[in-house]
């Protein structure tokens, strides 16, 4: 490292610049096998629209049961121990309602007639 008043400036060996210099001018890639396992595939969209696709069996059971909070829901699948999209936390009402939404299920409105 060379000294300058106050500040410490670093620099480089020849060995570092080139690795740097190959390093950015290589791509590199990567093939099927070279994936992590467990990582995560696709965009965040269509993860969570395979998530609500699995949910909504379960879902669609617990309405039927006579259930239709989205607080209650949120409690019938913590009570079931299904995981949330993450698989940390518990299943909250904001949650089931954007299940709900992606899904395509109408919400019904406090005070609203059903249709």
């Amino acid at each position: 490292m060379l000294y300058s008043g106050r500040a410490a400036i670093a620099v480089p060996s020849e060995r570092g610049r080139t690795q740097c210099a190959i390093r950015n001018r290589m791509p590199i890639e990567l093939s099927d096998s070279d994936a992590k396992p467990g990582a995560r595939l696709g965009s965040r969209k269509d993860r969570a629209a395979q998530h609500a696709a699995e949910l909504a069996p379960i879902i669609a059971e617990i309405r039927a049961t006579g259930v239709t909070s989205l607080y209650g829901i949120a409690k019938a699948l913590n009570g079931r121990g299904v995981p949330t999209a993450t698989g940390k936390g518990k299943w909250q009402d904001i949650g089931i309602r954007r299940v709900l939404t992606r899904l395509g299920v109408g919400l019904q409105s406090p005070g609203e007639r059903p249709k």
